[in-house]
């Protein structure tokens, strides 16, 4: 069996049994792909002749490494996804029986750099929303899109594929039925996010869609995530703000006040849907008095 149709198995193994989004797939072929082309340019002399997985080593992994490192200049972080990826399909390769020892498992993983996330301060919210009223064709909808975003802390696809159902102004709930990894949860509605939706709903009976997504396009279509990252990127430039904002800024934000609030970590990690605590802590920023009032609590007298 050739490589690359193990390779399009594995893919669809991921897809099929663990939920993994198509991003994230398209984003493990890529790496794949770069690491059998780099192999087949410095391992093998006859570029013609077919790879074969048996013949790769531990080593061979390792100078992969240090060309991602060396040559292409990739950060830590950015060499410890595509050594996880490798890692992965040769685990998955080694359950199915197409190579009798996975190599990976004595491969260790470099050291990431801690990278302190960025949030939203309440003037930089201030000047988004300001900035939606005076450039926005559509200011109603999308004033209506960043509050969801803010306040519910959903990821970018989740925020397009809702759908009008899945806001319940009865119950105050919002339902994420297509999150990440196929999960679905249950968000509680702010109520500073109310007015925004009560507005934006009136609005958007208006329009008759197929589906029924909760935002549509100047098109009549579902909102796509291209065009929200490329709507929030200008509102972004826009108010002056710093080019390091993306969308997903608000999710970090909204997790972070989640934290400042005193929400538990588990608490954090059912509105998020997060897969595991771990992956929370980006979110924590104590500073250093917070930090001196929790010891501070402490106390042995009566």
């Amino acid at each position: 069996m050739k490589v690359i149709d193990l390779m399009e198995d594995f893919l669809q193994w991921l897809e099929a049994e663990k939920g993994y989004a198509q991003s994230t797939l398209k984003a493990y072929k890529y790496d794949i792909l770069l690491f059998l082309r780099w192999y087949k340019e410095y391992y093998n002399e006859n570029n013609k002749k077919k790879i074969v997985l048996q013949d790769i080593d531990l080593k061979d992994l390792r100078n992969f490494i240090i060309y991602l490192a060396q040559e292409l200049e990739h950060s830590n972080t950015t060499r410890c996804r595509k050594i996880a990826c490798l890692k992965s399909f040769w685990h998955y390769l080694s359950n199915i029986r197409k190579l009798a020892d996975n190599i990976t498992s004595d491969l260790s993983l470099p050291k990431k750099e801690p990278t302190p996330e960025i949030y939203l301060r309440q003037i930089e919210i201030n000047k988004l929303f300001n900035v939606i009223k005076e450039i926005s064709r559509n200011n109603i909808r999308d004033k209506c899109i960043l509050a969801v975003l803010l306040y519910t802390g959903i990821r970018v696809s989740e925020c397009v594929d809702l759908n009008l159902s899945d806001i319940n102004l009865e119950d105050k709930t919002l339902r994420v039925v297509k999150g990440k990894g196929g999960k679905s949860r249950m968000i509680g509605i702010n109520k500073e996010l109310l007015p925004y939706l009560h507005k934006y709903l009136k609005q958007r009976k208006q329009i008759n869609i197929e589906d029924n997504p909760l935002f549509v396009s100047e098109r009549d279509n579902r909102l796509s995530k291209r065009t929200l990252q490329y709507h929030f990127k200008r509102w972004v430039q826009e108010a002056g703000l710093s080019n390091e904002i993306t969308v997903h800024k608000c999710r970090h934000t909204f997790l972070s006040h989640l934290c400042q609030n005193g929400a538990t970590l588990a608490e954090i990690k059912q509105i998020s849907g997060h897969k595991n605590l771990a992956s929370l802590q980006r979110y924590l920023h104590n500073d250093q008095k917070r930090l001196n009032e929790i010891v501070n609590k402490v106390s042995y007298n009566n």
